[in-house]
């Protein structure tokens, strides 16, 4: 369940801060990430073979073919969260400022 479900969204929410931030990351920031898409990675793999019984090789390979989807995905989910966030006050016009920032940026995309 850790790796499924603290993980990603460990690692969504801390690349979040770091956009937030827009500053490097530091190493106590890379290394979260780093383990969490490693934790995902090896989650899905296990949940990809379930019922399949496989060699040691395949425990090493497995979570390495499912980390470019892992890392995908939480940098869309941590990207798309940043985008879309709102600014300032709250106010009217800073939500649809914030409606047109998005805007452009998808048209940008």
């Amino acid at each position: 369940a850790e790796g499924m479900i603290e993980a990603p969204c460990s690692a969504v929410l801390t690349l979040y801060a770091s956009y937030l931030t827009r500053t490097v990351p530091s190493h106590k920031f890379l290394a979260s990430i780093v383990s969490s898409c490693a934790s995902t990675a090896k989650a899905a793999d296990k949940l990809n073979r379930v019922g399949e019984h496989g060699g040691p090789m395949d425990d090493v390979l497995g979570p390495l073919q499912q980390l470019p989807d892992v890392v995908l995905r939480i940098i869309f989910l941590a990207t798309f969260a940043f985008l879309t966030r709102p600014y300032g006050d709250g106010s009217q016009a800073e939500l649809q400022s914030s409606r047109s920032y998005l805007a452009s940026a998808v048209v940008a995309a």
